[in-house]
């Protein structure tokens, strides 16, 4: 992934743009927020104004929504692999990634 994304306030992001901001930052809508609050913590520890603590926990965060994309896409693949495979059209075409 690019540069991370960053919002200058919660009024920036409202629902009728969420995929013009997937587009634009290559980052999926859900994982904005993780960013954003990985990014102020450290901007606030930077600062001293608060704790190493805020800043882990944050990035625990961010991690764990990683690693709940990379599951979710996983098990999409999955199950299309099984209807493909069920329906008899399991070939090289039908494993292209289509989202």
């Amino acid at each position: 992934m690019g540069g991370r994304p960053r919002l200058t306030s919660s009024t920036e992001l409202d629902c009728s743009s969420c995929r013009e901001l997937e587009k634009a930052w290559s980052v999926p809508f859900f994982l904005l927020f993780p960013y954003q609050a990985f990014d102020a913590a450290q901007a606030r520890y930077a600062k001293g104004v608060t704790g190493i603590l805020e800043v882990i926990t944050t990035q625990t965060a961010l991690a764990n929504a990683q690693q709940q994309q990379i599951s979710a896409l996983a098990g999409w693949q999955n199950a299309r692999i099984q209807l493909a495979s069920s329906l008899g059209s399991l070939d090289v075409r039908s494993l292209s990634p289509t989202p």
